[in-house]
């Protein structure tokens, strides 16, 4: 993809900015322009067989990053995209968008009117297994453009910020059962006496 141009303004930077062991594996790959996309917590559905696949949200997104040309080519096709992993490994993975059916005549068959997540789909299983990502692990994602001779490509970092807190199992709640050996003694109540009559 040639001449790709932003539609967009900057995205927000994080707090931190992107690590500089993943600036210079991006760099050696003609990558330039990092912008953070997001921070999140991997959900059940993305660690998870099936499906298999790492979800953005849009509305944790304050901003789109895709070019005017990347938004025309998803709506159809997935986009190939090359990922930096936690382990600092280049993944060749795959991004597509995903939305409801049920959303999709609202407004005049508009598809970002009910697009509801990007997502991450090929090689995302082999991405979580060898780097070891589970439920409630903290990354966060950034986004850059690479050149090469074939024009820009679209790439991406994800770096895993902290394990998740796993929950401490639930305590059963062990129920004692009445020992009829032992029950208490019932209090006797004394007869009433029988007062004669005058």
């Amino acid at each position: 993809m040639e001449d790709l141009k932003p539609n967009s303004e900057a995205l927000t930077q994080s707090k931190s900015e992107l690590p500089q062991e993943f600036i210079k594996v991006m760099e050696d790959i003609g990558g330039f322009d990092a912008k953070f996309v997001i921070q999140k917590r991997l959900s059940v559905a993305d660690t998870n067989l099936p499906p298999c696949c790492l979800s953005i949200p849009l509305n944790a997104i304050k901003r789109d990053f895709l070019t005017e040309q990347e938004e025309e080519f998803i709506d159809e096709f997935e986009i190939p995209v090359l990922c930096i992993d936690p382990s600092l490994n280049i993944r060749e993975m795959a991004l597509s968008r995903d939305f409801h059916d049920d959303d999709f005549s609202i407004v005049g068959n508009n598809h970002k009117n009910s697009q509801t997540a990007y997502k991450f789909t090929q090689n995302w299983h082999s991405v979580k297994e060898k780097n070891g990502l589970k439920t409630g692990d903290l990354v966060k994602i950034w986004t850059f453009l690479i050149e090469d001779d074939d024009g820009l490509k679209r790439g991406f970092a994800l770096v895993k910020v902290e394990d998740g807190q796993l929950r401490p199992p639930k305590k059963k709640t062990e129920f004692k059962q009445k020992d009829d050996n032992h029950q208490k003694p019932k209090s006797k109540k004394e007869p009433k006496k029988i007062r004669p009559r005058k």
